[in-house]
């Protein structure tokens, strides 16, 4: 569908820390000449990636070879992008494993919300600088989300959701629902209509009209997922977040 990548141009043969550095992406020419996007959509799909490509882990040598250590691999990046799975994330690796997705979730945001060993990192020397929090508040980079989509717009949810993973979809929506931010409209945005095409989605609630004791079994249920050793239903919830009566205003 599109092409992307960057380049550095030296300024200074002798210092190669002075640089020009371009950040490029662009629709396929066939995507272009059969006009499937309007030039909205075509601005915000190439606006996502480079943001992407700006904040994804780069694939360099010190990060995977000298590393040997997954378990930190895992604490430390489980959120970010990396360029070796071209965009996907540690979390969309575990969707198959509630376990390691509710040990996930239980990461503060300070923490994974770094995007160590990035494209911006090398340009603002550092993610604790005015350079840093200026490429931030000017939307040409991002920081890491619980859910975000890879360089093909898939999200975490629709992998878990097409791998039938319906526990590990139950616990990132209440995460996603409880935190309430205005960060992941654009997520709901993209995958909540193709949600409802799924053959899994067999009932909907009416609004505000629930079972009690089905909520608090439900509750419970995700509070297992925290226990040694837990199974997984097969039963997909999403209807009980769609339908919450404590659902955000955004998400209705």
């Amino acid at each position: 569908m599109l092409q992307f990548g960057h380049q550095k141009y030296l300024l200074n043969e002798y210092n190669h820390e002075e640089y020009i550095l371009i950040v490029t992406a662009q629709l396929k020419q066939r995507i272009y000449m059969n006009g499937n996007l309007e030039t909205s959509e075509t601005y915000f799909i190439l606006n996502k990636i480079q943001k992407k490509h700006m904040s994804m882990q780069l694939a360099k040598f010190e990060y995977f070879v000298l590393n040997d250590d997954f378990d930190q691999l895992v604490r430390e990046e489980f959120y970010q992008g990396q360029e070796v799975l071209e965009g996907k994330t540690i979390c969309d690796l575990c969707l198959t494993f509630p376990k390691e997705i509710a040990l996930g979730l239980r990461q503060k945001q300070d923490i994974y919300k770094e995007i160590d060993g990035s494209l911006i990192e090398e340009v603002c020397q550092g993610l604790y600088n005015e350079d840093y929090k200026f490429y931030i508040k000017a939307d040409l980079c991002e920081e890491n989300l619980v859910v975000q989509v890879d360089f093909n717009f898939c999200s975490t949810l629709r992998i878990a959701m097409e791998l039938n993973q319906n526990q590990s979809i139950k616990m990132l929506l209440g995460h996603l629902f409880e935190k309430n931010n205005y960060a992941y409209t654009e997520i709901m945005m993209l995958e909540l209509p193709k949600f409802l095409h799924f053959p899994l989605i067999s009932r909907i609630y009416d609004f505000l009209e629930r079972d009690h004791d089905e909520k608090m079994a439900i509750m419970e249920d995700q509070e297992k997922n925290y226990e040694e050793g837990a199974e997984t239903n097969e039963f997909c919830n999403f209807e009980d977040f769609l339908n919450d009566p404590l659902l955000p205003a955004f998400q209705t």
